[in-house]
């Protein structure tokens, strides 16, 4: 019996001892597992902070980028007018075939106006820039007002035009003086957003005295695009 049980605490030391150089061991290999997730983590903040300050040098590049590369090799709807002359009162004639002007994937000009293909989600924009002039024979005091506005045509509004897209800003005072002498005044109006439309819809703009817009390449355009 004694043998027994001198084997019997024999072995429940052997335990203890096994037990407590497991506890001792696995320290450092805890240790080891923590300084390893935090070394992945840095180099992982790292290689981020490093793409976003070198887009150009990542395997893939941007979403943006892909984005571009995307619609650059497609042949998705898209159209880019730049203003070619003025028919007063409200009118700024478009060109479709001058500077940097381009059409594609079934958006047309047609009658001055852009029409819709097929139903879907359009980015739609147009800017205006004007020379305004301030001198007048009468009025001083007066603010002088632009305005530029895209007006859609469609069979869900009833078959009649409604804005899409305005804005009026005023730009200077009115003084006294011989009308057409004087500074002048440069100012714009950039409007833009997205829009369900509709197959045939139709887009124009409607801009307050065109005669004073600027017709300089870059500085007045209308245009739309599929998403």
């Amino acid at each position: 019996m004694k043998g027994a049980k001198e084997q019997s605490q024999t072995l429940l030391l052997d335990v203890e001892v096994g037990l407590e150089t497991q506890r001792h061991t696995s320290r450092p290999w805890r240790w080891a597992a923590a300084a390893l997730a935090v070394s992945l983590c840095v180099a992982a903040a790292v290689l981020l902070t490093w793409r976003m300050q070198n887009p150009d040098q990542s395997q893939e590049g941007s979403g943006l980028q892909l984005k571009l590369r995307e619609l650059a090799g497609s042949d998705k709807a898209a159209i880019h007018l730049e203003a070619d002359d003025v028919k007063p009162p409200y009118s700024v004639l478009w060109s479709k075939d001058t500077g940097h002007t381009f059409y594609q994937g079934g958006l047309d000009l047609e009658n001055n106006e852009i029409v819709i293909p097929r139903e879907g989600l359009y980015f739609v924009y147009s800017q205006a820039s004007f020379q305004t002039n301030c001198h007048t024979q009468s009025g001083a005091g007066e603010l002088v007002h632009i305005s530029h506005a895209v007006d859609r045509f469609s069979d869900s509004y009833g078959g009649k035009w409604e804005p899409l897209m305005s804005a009026l800003r005023p730009t200077c005072v009115k003084v006294a003086g011989a009308r057409g002498s004087g500074k002048r005044w440069h100012s714009g109006i950039y409007l833009g957003g997205v829009f369900r439309l509709l197959e045939g819809d139709r887009l124009r703009t409607v801009t307050k005295d065109p005669s004073s817009l600027d017709r300089e390449a870059g500085k007045t355009f209308f245009g739309a695009f599929t998403l």
